[in-house]
């Protein structure tokens, strides 16, 4: 009952925090015209960029290898807008969850927002990205470091892609949604200094994160309750294969792994979607992430949905709002960030 009645109240500080501007969201501008510049994200040479696997694009839409490691093709499926507003136009990159396991992505299937929306109308391409995982013994710096290179790649490409790497708006569930903060409010440095390709650049100017893990730790009593499900199957080394080390012998990696770390008065617009019934995340990352926000002037918006669990189903009684309800929510929030 105690985290219900406090679901009420935080919702209402977001939506008064809404308006708040943001360090890494760029100037507006009008769609770009023949005579404009848009800011190069395109290396000086093809040959400086060279990654192991890669597959020169030869179309604008569809599968695209964006490298090979050991032995894996990682991929993804770029959908182009369906209305050409802008010269280049802004992304929405799709991250999948399951656990930072291996996601192998074989067609645009999954795609959050764009198939049901008019996003894709309104000049927004979208990107869903494969990336290596705890299963195939990777850690993390290496999973987000793959997300990112399917970034670098389209940089590589960009002449053919037209894709405005300064407009990017990360969406995932549960893992997916984490490495989505990461990317929209981690120092970019620090996050693609495992990258396959090199100098290229992005900005995210929003992200959608849904049942997100925020604080991979604080302490072991906090992990205790915020990873009930994953921390009775390790108990004394809660997502240690993520790190190749005990959380006991050195935290700092989990820490600045956690999206919870680079809130702060300047980020980016951010909408999380919680779950008050969900067992393998448990709804106070999305309480605790959206709190560190307002406290420090961040621009965050918390929906939370009641009787939902981990994956949106429904748990004693209706999902309070709906599931349709956060994706309405959630198609004007990436509406207005190019507006």
């Amino acid at each position: 009952m105690l985290i219900k009645k406090m679901l009420t109240v935080f919702l209402v500080l977001s939506m008064a925090v809404l308006a708040v501007g943001c360090m890494q969201k760029p100037p507006v501008t009008e769609p770009a015209t023949e005579t404009d510049t848009i800011p190069s994200s395109t290396p000086s040479t093809e040959e400086e960029n060279k990654v192991e696997g890669a597959v020169a694009p030869t179309k604008k839409s569809g599968r695209f290898v964006y490298k090979t490691s050991g032995g894996m093709e990682l991929a993804f499926h770029l959908n182009q807008p369906r209305k050409q507003v802008y010269e280049y136009a802004p992304l929405i990159v799709n991250i999948l969850g399951g656990g930072w396991t291996h996601y192998e992505v074989t067609n645009s299937h999954y795609d959050y927002l764009t198939k049901a929306s008019t996003l894709s109308m309104e000049g927004f391409a979208s990107m869903t990205v494969s990336y290596r995982g705890s299963d195939h013994g990777e850690k993390m710096p290496d999973i987000v470091a793959d997300v990112l290179d399917a970034l670098g790649y389209i940089a590589q490409y960009n002449d053919l892609f037209k894709i405005d790497l300064q407009k990017v708006v990360t969406v995932g569930q549960s893992a997916g949604g984490h490495m989505g903060l990461l990317l929209a409010l981690a120092p970019h440095d620090f996050l693609m200094k495992n990258c396959a390709y090199k100098n290229f650049s992005y900005n995210c100017i929003g992200s959608v994160a849904m049942v997100p893990p925020t604080m991979l730790y604080k302490d072991a009593e906090t992990n205790r309750q915020l990873f009930p499900t994953w921390y009775e199957q390790a108990p004394g080394d809660l997502l240690g294969h993520l790190f190749g080390i005990n959380v006991s012998v050195n935290a700092e990696p989990f820490i600045q792994y956690s999206p919870i770390t680079y809130v702060s008065a300047h980020m980016p617009p951010v909408l999380i979607g919680g779950a008050t019934d969900d067992t393998i995340v448990d709804p106070k990352q999305s309480i605790l992430f959206h709190q560190a926000a307002l406290d420090v002037g961040g621009n965050s918006t918390l929906l939370m949905l009641e009787n939902a669990d981990h994956a949106w189903q429904a748990v004693g009684g209706a999902i309070t709002p709906s599931v349709e309800e956060f994706h309405r929510l959630a198609y004007e929030f990436v509406s207005n960030l190019v507006k």
